[in-house]
């Protein structure tokens, strides 16, 4: 096969493999939201326009951008598309918090958390989770969303809001079940909503009772700390209970 048969091939190939490498890249927006992937549909629409075109020796002469070709028309409208999607999909996910937990293995990436709020209610992803939830909660009506965003709107973007990843938060919230003048004095004292629980004297260092009845709201999930008192309670429950097992 002559050299100059083989270049349209060789061409179309790059061609599709970007094309595939695009669609990819594309945000994955959950199915509820129909407006985004209404954008995303138009967006992989025209690649798959320009494919065509480009497969079929219909477009305008082009010229190289990256491993693609686009003539400058194409490329014009191609951006216009994408950053109109693009626009539209950072518009509707805004409202929401993002935390991150360190892993046991320091090679590890941190755990990263999504919580996201619409006025139907709060949900909240693992970073990576495709499909369902790690919980989600409906709102009753919209004085709670504004309730909730109320709120969030108290803290910095660059927070790592490690409550907003806990249901039980959420739910002692929306039923006024939360001192919140002494929760926000306690974020206060945080690191950008990282928590400390210990309290030094000297050269001992103890556990702050005030600052740990927090701990339940921003310990990595499914991890439970205990405050002195409930852990004895908790041993002398475990013992009972072993007792009654060996008819003691």
């Amino acid at each position: 096969m002559e050299l100059g048969a083989m270049r349209p091939r060789i061409a179309v190939e790059r061609e599709n493999s970007y094309m595939e490498e695009t669609r990819e890249r594309m945000p994955k927006i959950d199915g509820k939201q129909e407006k985004t992937i209404g954008y995303q549909n138009i967006l992989q629409e025209k690649i798959q326009e320009l494919s065509e075109k480009i497969q079929s020796g219909e477009t305008e002469p082009s010229y190289q951008i990256g491993a693609q070709s686009f003539s400058l028309k194409e490329w014009d409208e191609f951006l216009a598309k994408f950053d109109s999607a693009e626009e539209d999909i950072r518009e509707l996910t805004t409202e929401s918090t993002s935390c991150t937990y360190p892993t046991a293995d320091p090679k590890e990436d941190d755990i990263r958390y999504i919580t996201w709020y619409t006025e139907e209610g709060i949900f909240c992803r693992k970073a990576g989770q495709a499909e369902g939830y790690e919980w989600s909660i409906s709102f009753e009506n919209k004085e709670q969303y504004d309730k909730v965003m109320e709120f969030i709107g108290q803290f910095p973007s660059d927070w790592n809001l490690r409550f907003a990843a806990h249901e039980n938060f959420w739910t002692d919230f929306l039923n006024d079940e939360i001192d919140m003048d002494g929760f926000m004095k306690f974020m206060e004292g945080t690191n950008k909503g990282i928590p400390d629980y210990s309290i030094t004297k000297g050269d001992s260092m103890y556990i702050d009772r005030e600052k740990i009845q927090w701990a339940k709201y921003l310990n990595p999930l499914g991890v439970k700390f205990y405050t002195a008192e409930e852990f004895l309670k908790r041993q002398a429950d475990i013992i009972a209970a072993n007792r009654e097992k060996k008819n003691f």
